[in-house]
């Protein structure tokens, strides 16, 4: 199971990843900071949208690496049908420079967010959940191939 001829994770390599990452967070925040949260004195509440920002990439990432399995290709299916997309990421091994930013990302978003809403209370307990339950812990090497377990998939098999 080599990551880089797998389609669903091969890109993950390319080094425009991290900019376009960056980017498509900051949109989000964009989109997210301009449509809405607004508060009874009608201003719009950065700490909300930054709070929704974090909270859409934590379930987006989670979704997208920790629950959506196998491959679009039909030769890939009976190797991948029961691996998740985290654990197709370069074959596999652990703390690669694609993981590493995945894993950096989050975190410094986490900071972010913390930072902006200054550290209150019901935005850090948010941020923290997410932090820890969807975006850090699925990643954590003893625990990435049982989510799916939890989630009612089969882990894979080693």
């Amino acid at each position: 199971m080599d990551g880089h001829g797998n389609v669903n994770v091969s890109w993950m390599s390319t080094p425009m990843v991290l900019p376009t990452y960056l980017i498509a967070l900051l949109l989000a925040r964009f989109f997210l900071g301009h449509i809405g949260f607004p508060l009874a004195n009608g201003d719009r509440d950065a700490h909300v949208a930054w709070t929704a920002t974090h909270v859409l990439h934590g379930m987006l990432t989670f979704v997208a690496f920790h629950v959506a399995r196998g491959s679009p290709v039909a030769d890939d299916q009976p190797l991948l049908a029961n691996i998740s997309i985290w654990d197709q990421i370069d074959g596999g091994k652990l703390w690669t420079p694609a993981r590493r930013v995945l894993i950096t990302v989050p975190a410094l978003l986490f900071l972010i967010t913390c930072e902006v809403t200054g550290y209150s209370l019901p935005h850090l307990v948010i941020n923290v959940g997410v932090l820890v339950l969807l975006e850090l812990s699925p990643k954590l090497p003893i625990v990435r191939r049982y989510v799916g377990g939890v989630l009612g998939l089969r882990p894979p098999k080693a």
